[in-house]
């Protein structure tokens, strides 16, 4: 961020046409990481007080938005079915009767829906790989029984994470997680009404002439 004297320089030597000082105006805008404060940060405004140039601290004009985890779900209608094939972020789960491990990669089918939900979030949490340790899994018995997929990073970058069965008492949300949102800055600068940027500019014109000629900037 330039200095307050950087800034009035800036201003005073552009003074010879409103784009000039719109361009300089520009650069006294900046970002901060999500949650940071913006305070004592001043900023040339126009306006004279005691012979001096006016100067304001910046104020915030769009607040941060934080990351935003990716997720998805299984929906289970029935028991799992022997045979089939839950792949997880490019790793293959056969769901079975029997021979369930933690940390393996077989899924007993269990006696129904809920059973079969509780076996596929112990297994898929326990997994070593991280490709599926990348999200977190939890069953949800509510309207219908699920087990819902986490991204355990937010950001758009969980919207790559797959999930695909042929198991038909197994329904995917989707192809991959989604609505996985990546972390907006905080934007701030001078607040302005933008029907009346033009006339602060030259407004500020104006001032900055007035300075050129009356006074000897510091």
């Amino acid at each position: 961020m330039p200095s307050q004297s950087e800034l009035l320089k800036a201003l005073i030597d552009n003074t010879d046409s409103s784009a000039a000082v719109g361009a300089d105006a520009r650069q006294m805008q900046g970002t901060t990481e999500v949650g940071e404060e913006v305070v004592g940060n001043p900023v040339v405004v126009g306006g004279v007080v005691g012979g001096a140039v006016q100067v304001l601290p910046l104020v915030g004009l769009v607040a941060a938005v934080a990351a935003v985890a990716a997720t998805g779900m299984l929906t289970l209608s029935d028991q799992g079915t022997t045979g089939r094939v839950l792949t997880i972020n490019g790793v293959a789960f056969g769901i079975a009767t029997s021979g369930q491990t933690l940390g393996g990669t077989i899924i007993n089918r269990g006696v129904d829906e809920t059973a079969f939900a509780t076996n596929i979030a112990a297994v898929l949490n326990a997994h070593a790989s991280p490709l599926v340790r990348a999200a977190t899994y939890v069953v949800d018995t509510g309207v219908f029984t699920s087990v819902v997929i986490t991204h355990d990073t937010p950001g758009a970058a969980g919207n790559a994470f797959t999930i695909s069965t042929n198991d038909p008492n197994l329904t995917p949300s989707g192809a991959t997680l989604t609505g996985g949102e990546d972390a907006v800055p905080a934007v701030y600068g001078v607040v302005v009404d933008n029907s009346g940027v033009e006339a602060l500019l030259e407004e500020m014109v104006g001032l900055l002439e007035d300075i050129k000629t009356n006074t000897t900037p510091a």
